[in-house]
């Protein structure tokens, strides 16, 4: 029955059904959807659609979104359509938040509008506007969630409450926060994404460290570069900083990387940095890079 499939099925909009049992599927749902006199059964097809990727029933979890007077149903079809995101929902699902008020409901309408942002880098200063104006009112779950779709939003106009939540005593908001600054890229941030680099609490110098990275100037780099040498850091925040450095290499200031202990666990990498960032710097050949290293490191071979 379409009802056990639905349980089986596929995510982000994909489904195992072949395209056959796929659109025959689809056709039955559509009609138990807009035509069954059940109510349960109405909303158990709109949770298989979701269930099994349906995204040819995209349109009709709009159409409830949009017309049922039934909030539970207007909730499965939220839930659904977070099941089958595609970027040409957003301007529809912005819409509902607009006109939708009650918490658990914009809650699922923010998810959903989560999952389809994540697959388009159009910015969305509309619903930037909309989110601004739930923040307040965002109970402490949906809270997160809107800070996370703010930083895939694009828009500087998110960008000063994700600082104020970055630097929040919750630690769930200020971590999704400090993510979303790095999203955002936006120099303006970095003050609070260089104080949560020093913060006592392990993941929350992750997330700062990670969003540093996509921070551009010297003074990003060269924190980044000051949380790799540290041996006392976390490994996978040093391997964070590694990455990090790998995109703002041209950023790095000359001398902020020093040659390793050849015993440091993540000796490698520091010397692929220093290789690059010298050629960066100064143009210099991979052979004469690799000559230079095994001068400065005692006991170093740059050979396979």
């Amino acid at each position: 029955s379409w009802g056990s499939a639905g349980a089986r099925g596929g995510r982000d909009g994909c489904s195992p059904l072949g395209h056959r049992s796929r659109q025959q599927l689809a056709r039955e749902l559509r009609a138990f959807i807009r035509d069954d006199e059940s109510r349960r059964v109405r909303i158990l097809a709109l949770y298989c659609a979701g269930n099994l990727g349906l995204s040819e029933l995209s349109d009709e979890l709009l159409r409830v979104l949009a017309e049922s007077p039934d909030l539970e149903e207007r909730q499965a079809a939220a839930i659904a359509l977070a099941e089958v995101p595609r970027a040409r929902l957003v301007p529809h699902l912005t819409a509902a938040l607009e006109r939708e008020h009650e918490p658990m409901l914009s809650s699922r309408l923010v998810q959903a509008l989560l999952a389809c942002v994540r697959r388009d880098d159009t910015r969305h200063p509309e619903l930037v506007q909309i989110l601004l104006a739930r923040l307040a009112q965002a109970d402490p779950e949906a809270g997160p969630t809107i800070l996370a779709l703010l930083g895939r939003c694009g828009d500087e106009a998110g960008l000063p409450p994700l600082l104020e939540a970055a630097r929040s005593d919750v630690h769930r908001q200020a971590s999704v926060a400090l993510t979303a600054l790095g999203r955002l890229g936006d120099d303006r941030a970095l003050g609070t994404l260089l104080d949560a680099s020093g913060h006592a609490d392990p993941e929350r110098r992750l997330r700062a460290v990670e969003a540093l990275g996509h921070i551009r100037g010297s003074v990003a780099a060269d924190r980044l570069a000051v949380v790799l040498l540290d041996r006392d850091e976390e490994s996978d925040i040093r391997q964070e900083a590694v990455r990090g450095l790998e995109r703002r290499l041209g950023d790095l200031p000359d001398g902020a990387l020093a040659p390793p202990d050849p015993t440091d666990p993540l000796a490698a990498p520091i010397m692929v940095l220093l290789r690059d960032a010298s050629a960066v710097g100064a143009g210099l050949g991979t052979r004469e890079l690799d000559r230079r290293l095994e001068d400065a490191v005692p006991g170093l071979s740059t050979r396979e």
